[in-house]
């Protein structure tokens, strides 16, 4: 179920642009997404906090293991530049309209 949440929501992302995209590390231990600051409000709920969390779990439920992290870099999809990263579950994960234009730079 976590995977069909996961695979449902990156089409939901794709086809909000053809130029976002993501990577998911085989290993759970980071993602990324690439888009930019029109995303739609919701598809980028669904990505930072379902697809993340799903990912995280997947990971438990893989590993066995409860002490998870996860790093997450949001990159602008139009230079490759970072909005924002840090590490989960510790860091909090926080950008705005100054993070997207420096991004431009």
């Amino acid at each position: 179920m976590n995977q069909d949440f996961i695979n449902d929501a990156l089409e939901d992302f794709q086809e909000e642009n053809s130029q976002y995209s993501y990577e998911l590390r085989d290993d759970f231990s980071s993602v990324v997404y690439r888009y930019d600051e029109s995303i739609e409000s919701v598809v980028q709920a669904k990505m930072l906090m379902g697809v993340t969390s799903m990912y995280a779990l997947n990971g438990i439920i893989e590993s066995g293991n409860s002490d998870w992290s996860v790093e997450v870099t949001i990159e602008n999809c139009h230079t490759g530049n970072v909005v924002a990263k840090g590490v989960l579950p510790g860091d909090s994960i926080t950008f705005g309209q100054e993070e997207w234009e420096a991004s431009y730079e």
